[in-house]
């Protein structure tokens, strides 16, 4: 992956695929695979989601609730 910014590194925009590729599951993507909700926003209105909470798929099937305070 190609960081979007050049304050990025390829390390950076790379770490989430870890746990994926160990079979963990990101909470609010289960639940919200579309949204554009984001836990921190830079001056110039970028955001990102920041903050993740990861399951184990075994127990991915018992998430119910993940909030998102924006």
């Amino acid at each position: 992956m190609v960081p979007k910014y050049r304050t990025f590194q390829v390390w950076e925009c790379a770490f989430p695929t870890g746990p994926a590729a160990a079979g963990y599951r990101d909470v609010f993507r289960l639940l919200a695979p579309d949204a554009l909700e984001y836990s921190w926003v830079g001056r110039a209105g970028d955001g990102y989601l920041c903050d993740h909470a990861r399951v184990s798929r075994p127990l991915a099937r018992h998430v119910e609730d993940c909030p998102v305070r924006v």
